[in-house]
């Protein structure tokens, strides 16, 4: 009797002149509390995971540069309650993207979200301040990614970094 949702979005990735990686994570208002989380949302008809991904991180971070999806990180997948009281069971397709440009354009984020504000946090940073235990694992994933490929696109299923879907 579970209703199926399917979402997707990633973590725009910067690499500053320093070398070092910067994540950007949006801040979410709820009525639960306020948490650190990565810009996602449910996908339309006609779209791709990665489409949606790429359509999201731009709406919900304001981020204007443009962004590409270089590496699949991994599909989370948890139980929730819709409005009204509805099981729904969700899978986000989670997607590490590289910010193109020297420096950050970012306009206001979308309102309507629950969104409060954005931020650029290092790979050991954004894995302390993300809560929601789905998304705990994935943050881990991203530094370990970044730490030990940086942003090279993914080789695809079968390479030894691959991510399995």
């Amino acid at each position: 009797e579970y209703g199926e949702q399917h979402s997707a979005g990633g973590l725009p990735v910067m690499q500053g002149s320093d070398g070092a990686f910067r994540l950007l994570l949006v801040r979410v208002e709820r009525r639960s509390g306020v948490t650190w989380e990565v810009a996602k949302g449910k996908l339309e008809p006609g779209e791709s995971p990665e489409m949606t991904a790429v359509r999201e991180v731009g709406e919900e971070t304001g981020l204007r540069n443009p962004i590409r999806v270089v590496r699949h990180l991994e599909d989370v997948r948890y139980g929730f309650l819709a409005p009204g009281g509805r099981p729904r069971l969700k899978t986000v397709y989670l997607y590490l993207m590289a910010v193109d440009g020297d420096t950050p354009v970012l306009a206001p984020p979308a309102e309507g979200e629950g969104i409060a504000d954005v931020g650029w946090f290092t790979p050991d940073e954004a894995a302390a301040a993300v809560r929601h235990p789905s998304l705990i694992p994935a943050l881990a994933r991203a530094r370990d990614v970044l730490g030990r490929y940086g942003l090279a696109p993914d080789r695809g299923y079968g390479s030894p970094d691959a991510a399995p879907r």
